[in-house]
């Protein structure tokens, strides 16, 4: 028995916040492992930390890598590279760990 509530049709939607990539990813995953809504909670957190990062990627495409500092002139790395990783790695422990996906076919 499970000591969760179960979802209603309504917590099945997709958050209108989310990525179109996250969006297909949701259709994908709660269906597949989502059948309560902490596990609901769970993809849609996983989820926005991948679009989290996704937007630190694309925010450093356009101002870079690194960036030098006008007083000493040190080069330093972008501090969304962190935002980056951070959300990335939030990710992958949810989905891989939490939710089981792997990266072969399911």
């Amino acid at each position: 028995m499970n000591k969760f509530a179960t979802a209603s049709p309504a917590d099945l939607v997709p958050p209108s916040h989310l990525s179109a990539r996250a969006i297909k990813l949701w259709h994908v995953a709660v269906p597949a492992r989502a059948n309560s809504l902490p596990q609901i909670a769970l993809v849609r957190s996983a989820l926005e930390s991948l679009d989290r990062a996704d937007g630190a990627r694309e925010q450093i495409a356009k101002e870079g890598l690194t960036f030098t500092t006008l007083t000493t002139g040190a080069v330093h790395l972008n501090p969304l590279t962190r935002l980056e990783k951070e959300s990335r790695a939030a990710f992958v422990a949810t989905w891989a760990g939490v939710l089981k996906f792997d990266w072969i076919g399911s």
